[in-house]
């Protein structure tokens, strides 16, 4: 297993109660980092398709590699799966490793072995509940991370760029425009069994629980937060029309646009932190209610 030694520049500590009070430690890591999760007290990282694993209180990192059970070297998205504890590795060959709360990995070649007309380019991955969603350019497919077998699938007009369920629906946005949804439990290959809800082009979308309740949160072509209703209906919450993503963690999620901001998932009250060097931060982790790790272009970690 590879080392790599991180200097320690200065400080990445966020108080996230007070967001204007930020002082911030950079890791000189790679450029290429562009996304985290935690798991068993390990921050995971993604840079390119490669993956690293750090603790949070140590400058040093490792990687992450087939010689840890990982199906391959291209893992292109990093999803936690809160359900069980566990992280998802959906990979660009379409293989799903799953590694458990016991750090055992299980891996899903469901999607790569099945025959289907059209790219199987994965263009997002999202976890709703006990299902993981993989939009790819054919469709999607809907995946059981219990039994890890495939669900459903569904074939678009044009690629598919956000597939998701919520409030017993699914859901699929497509790259030029149009957001479909489609009762759970009717037959998704009947066109008249979807229908239309939108005619704009999303820029993200998150599927989040808090209090054993689910929301959705999306990110319009004018680039404003709505919050989805469960008739597929949703109202606006802001009007900065900055916003390019969305990132939940812990008891907040996180939005990026000028600077990033920070909301609380119990009030939906926003606190804007607009510290210039870090307004194009790629991805977020909260350890806790004061500590807060972000991925930058340039500075990394």
């Amino acid at each position: 297993m590879k080392k790599f030694f991180i200097l320690l520049l200065y400080s990445l500590l966020i108080s996230l109660s007070y967001a204007y009070n930020t002082s911030w430690e950079v890791f000189s890591t790679y450029s290429t980092y562009s996304q985290l999760e935690e798991h068993n007290g390990l921050l995971y990282i993604r840079s390119d398709n490669a993956v690293f694993h750090i603790k949070p209180e140590e400058a040093l990192a490792a990687s992450f590699t087939q010689l840890e059970g990982l199906s391959s070297t291209s893992v292109q998205f990093i999803i936690k799966y809160e359900e069980k504890k566990s992280l998802v590795f959906v990979h660009s060959d379409a293989t799903v490793d799953i590694l458990s709360s016991d750090n055992k990995i299980n891996s899903i070649f469901g999607l790569k072995k099945k025959t289907i007309v059209g790219s199987k380019k994965i263009n997002h991955a999202t976890i709703c509940g006990k299902s993981l969603f993989l939009a790819c350019d054919f469709g999607f497919v809907e995946i059981d991370l219990e039994s890890y077998l495939i669900t459903n699938y569904h074939f678009t007009s044009t690629e598919c760029s956000f597939a998701f369920s919520f409030a017993g629906g699914i859901y699929y946005a497509l790259t030029v425009g149009g957001v479909w949804r489609c009762e759970k439990g009717k037959n998704l290959t009947i066109e008249s069994n979807w229908e239309k809800t939108e005619d704009k082009v999303l820029k993200d979308v998150i599927v989040f629980s808090n209090n054993d309740s689910t929301y959705c949160w999306i990110i319009d072509d004018k680039k404003d937060i709505h919050i989805l209703n469960p008739d597929g209906s949703h109202h606006k919450t802001s009007t900065r029309k900055c916003y390019e993503q969305l990132r939940s963690s812990g008891r907040f999620v996180f939005s990026r646009g000028w600077g990033f901001d920070i909301i609380d998932k119990e009030s939906q009250e926003i606190s804007y932190v607009q510290s210039a060097p870090y307004s194009s931060c790629r991805d977020f982790h909260a350890v806790d209610d004061s500590t807060l790790f972000a991925i930058h272009p340039k500075k990394g970690l």
